[in-house]
């Protein structure tokens, strides 16, 4: 075939709208806020601040189509100031899609593990949602070891 022939054929296909692409998923990635919880210490004189415990994700994500996302995991991260004391048991309960859910796990609970001042990579059954109208969000439960674990709100944005 030659070149002027392939030319037209391939601007017939497009005309007609069968031309497809055939490619891997942008993958992408939306962070959360950051929510912090302050520790106090009695001085002596007053309770002042010690440092605190904070959480924060970053939600990844692929397209589907030009008006679904793929949401396939996501990670944490827990800081905790120098010298507070923490566990290896933070969790997230629930990580859930908010608004715009399409199809597949709405609602997932972490299991109790990770350490903190690393990034955690979770793993939740895929969820399908609408693009524009997607807002994660995940209830992050820093570790104390032998006292009540502070509530994080770590929430996206709409996109």
């Amino acid at each position: 075939m030659n070149g002027s022939i392939r030319a037209a054929l391939i601007v017939i296909l497009v005309g007609a709208g069968t031309l497809s692409f055939t490619g891997t998923a942008q993958a992408a990635t939306r962070q959360t806020g950051e929510d912090c919880t302050p520790d106090y210490i009695f001085n002596g004189a007053t309770m002042v601040e010690d440092g605190s415990r904070c959480a924060e994700g970053r939600i990844h994500y692929s397209k589907t189509s030009s008006h679904r996302w793929k949401i396939t995991t996501y990670k944490m991260y827990y800081f905790v100031t120098p010298g507070l004391s923490h566990g290896p048991h933070n969790n997230e309960r629930p990580y859930k899609i908010a608004t715009g859910f399409s199809s597949g796990t709405r609602s997932w609970d972490s299991p109790d593990s990770g350490d903190s001042n690393v990034w955690i990579k979770r793993n939740p059954p895929n969820a399908i949602t609408w693009s524009g109208q997607t807002e994660v969000q995940i209830d992050a439960y820093p570790d104390i070891p032998s006292a009540k674990d502070p509530h994080e709100n770590c929430d996206t944005a709409t996109w």
